[in-house]
């Protein structure tokens, strides 16, 4: 089973998790390849000035995993899964057939004529929370680099903080109305009014729109954000992920698997979803 995981991170994570789950529970050998995405959704990660996209290998951000080694066997005959079967025909991949996903038994599409199934989507194969949890905690190890970054914050990353991702043109490119700053600041007021933290932590892929959060006044709670000290776009991006992770609860502008992910990455995180208007449990 070879997996090309798409689109942004939250994404991509998911895809891998739970393909290693299917992977094993049917004895299947696994491998992944991390393929530039398609230019319609580079605007939302693995941005490059000139390119308008970079590729970046699960092996940059996380120690290898045993059973999950990178594709490099070009040439292969594989059964395709997927939306856009063009993205792999750069890799020197030989598609014999294209095969849209459903959520039924994996092993009722896989036939023995191909080598292996080709697995490129931004959809999670089905799979339990609860199981995605414990398969983050025992294989997904972040590179000491990272955990270093992390250790180097621990006065703003340390005890109960909320963290707060704001995500600017996501909800309108998912065709659903855009969030506005006045709904963040009540959503997350209303948090620190019920739960405490000792502090507030932002994250946003946009300079302007966490500036502009972190200009109003939360009864006197102390607001921050962190600065990473490197200019890579991707490092940047993770570890604010591992960041959110490690939260004591999480509200996000929402319909982003960026921090829907991280709350189950770090172990079960509470999520306030501003699109649902509710309170999550990745439990759920």
């Amino acid at each position: 089973m070879i997996v090309c995981p798409r689109c942004g991170l939250g994404n991509r994570l998911r895809v891998m998790v739970s393909t290693i789950h299917h992977a094993r529970q049917l004895d299947m050998q696994m491998a992944h390849l991390w393929l530039k995405d398609a230019p319609v959704r580079s605007k939302y990660l693995f941005k490059d000035e000139e390119q308008g996209t970079s590729r970046c290998d699960f092996e940059a951000l996380f120690e290898p995993i045993r059973f999950c080694r990178p594709f490099s066997n070009s040439g292969q005959s594989a059964r395709l899964l997927s939306e856009h079967p063009d993205l792999c025909r750069q890799e020197g991949m030989n598609i014999v057939e294209e095969i849209h996903f459903v959520d039924g038994p994996i092993r009722e599409q896989y036939r023995a004529d191909v080598d292996a199934i080709l697995l490129l989507t931004s959809a999670s194969l089905p799979i339990t929370n609860t199981i995605k949890q414990d398969l983050y905690k025992r294989f997904f190890k972040p590179r000491k680099k990272f955990l270093n970054a992390l250790d180097s914050q621990r006065d703003i990353l340390g005890g109960r903080y909320l963290s707060v991702h704001l995500r600017k043109d996501h909800r309108t490119a998912c065709g659903v109305p855009e969030w506005t700053q006045a709904e963040m600041v009540q959503a997350t007021s209303k948090l620190l009014d019920e739960f405490g933290f000792d502090r507030i932590v932002v994250f946003a892929d946009c300079p302007e729109q966490k500036a502009e959060f972190m200009r109003n006044d939360f009864n006197g709670a102390h607001l921050c954000s962190v600065q990473w000290g490197t200019d890579d776009y991707v490092e940047n991006m993770f570890l604010d992920f591992l960041a959110i992770s490690r939260a004591s609860f999480i509200a996000s502008t929402g319909l982003s698997s960026f921090p829907g992910e991280a709350a189950i990455f770090g172990g079960g995180v509470p999520l306030f979803d501003l699109w649902h208007g509710r309170q999550m449990f990745p439990n759920d």
